[in-house]
Protein backbone atom coordinates (compact mmCIF):
# COMPACT_ATOMS: atom_id res chain seq x y z
CA UNK A 1 0.00 0.00 0.00
CA UNK A 2 1.26 3.29 -1.03
CA UNK A 3 2.25 5.89 1.96
CA UNK A 4 0.93 9.13 -0.05
CA UNK A 5 -0.22 11.74 1.43
CA UNK A 6 -4.50 11.56 0.89
CA UNK A 7 -6.06 15.01 -1.21
CA UNK A 8 -9.48 16.09 -1.77
CA UNK A 9 -10.66 18.71 -3.79
CA UNK A 10 -13.05 21.11 -2.62
CA UNK A 11 -14.33 24.01 -5.80
CA UNK A 12 -16.85 26.87 -5.19
CA UNK A 13 -18.92 26.53 -7.92
CA UNK A 14 -19.95 29.55 -8.41
CA UNK A 15 -16.54 31.71 -8.10
CA UNK A 16 -14.43 29.03 -10.33
CA UNK A 17 -17.97 29.77 -13.09
CA UNK A 18 -17.70 33.57 -12.40
CA UNK A 19 -13.78 33.95 -12.45
CA UNK A 20 -13.63 31.80 -15.95
CA UNK A 21 -15.95 33.57 -17.59
CA UNK A 22 -14.34 36.98 -16.46
CA UNK A 23 -10.49 36.19 -16.65
CA UNK A 24 -10.60 33.73 -19.49
CA UNK A 25 -14.37 34.23 -21.36
CA UNK A 26 -14.50 30.19 -21.66
CA UNK A 27 -16.44 28.27 -18.84
CA UNK A 28 -15.47 24.71 -20.40
CA UNK A 29 -12.96 22.95 -18.06
CA UNK A 30 -12.04 19.09 -17.87
CA UNK A 31 -12.65 19.12 -13.69
CA UNK A 32 -10.45 15.50 -14.01
CA UNK A 33 -7.75 17.12 -15.58
CA UNK A 34 -7.62 20.56 -12.77
CA UNK A 35 -7.71 18.29 -9.91
CA UNK A 36 -4.95 16.00 -10.76
CA UNK A 37 -3.09 18.92 -11.37
CA UNK A 38 -3.66 20.09 -8.22
CA UNK A 39 -3.23 17.24 -6.60
CA UNK A 40 0.36 16.50 -8.02
CA UNK A 41 2.20 13.25 -8.90
CA UNK A 42 3.38 12.44 -5.41
CA UNK A 43 -0.30 12.44 -3.42
CA UNK A 44 -3.11 10.86 -3.78
CA UNK A 45 -6.51 12.35 -4.97
CA UNK A 46 -9.20 10.65 -3.30
CA UNK A 47 -12.17 13.18 -4.43
CA UNK A 48 -12.86 16.50 -6.14
CA UNK A 49 -15.93 18.27 -4.98
CA UNK A 50 -17.63 20.69 -7.21
CA UNK A 51 -20.58 22.60 -5.25
CA UNK A 52 -22.96 24.52 -5.55
CA UNK A 53 -25.52 26.68 -3.70
CA UNK A 54 -28.97 28.68 -5.06
CA UNK A 55 -29.31 31.85 -3.84
CA UNK A 56 -32.56 33.03 -2.30
CA UNK A 57 -33.56 35.90 -4.65
CA UNK A 58 -36.58 38.51 -2.71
Amino acid sequence: MENKERVCIFIDGSNFYHRLRKDIGDISVDLQKLSNELCGKDRRLIRTYYYNAPLDMI
